[in-house]
């Protein structure tokens, strides 16, 4: 078992924050909201796609994807895909 420091918690806090974290639900609150938002269904949906590719990259070269890691076990990316995937099953 990885030895979860004050430092290696606080990494993981930063992944979580990531911008493009911020800009998937941002996405997702446009797709539940019926298109309320800025954007309409399809746009979001669009965009969606192209984030999701794009944070494949950027989480594989973020530096605090291995203390996100070791506090949960599992890659950011698979992390949030995982939580992108239940809350699809919801609707």
């Amino acid at each position: 078992m990885a030895l979860i420091t004050k430092n290696v918690r606080e990494h993981a806090e930063k992944c979580k924050a990531c911008v493009l974290q911020k800009l998937r639900k941002y996405l997702e609150t446009g797709l539940e909201g019926g298109g309320r938002s800025a954007l309409d269904r399809d746009t979001s949906r669009q965009l969606l796609k192209l984030t999701n590719v794009i944070e494949k990259i950027g989480c594989n070269l973020c530096p605090y994807k291995d203390d996100f890691q070791k506090v949960y076990g599992m890659r950011p990316v698979d992390y949030f895909m995982q939580n992108e995937m239940n809350s699809n099953r919801m609707k």
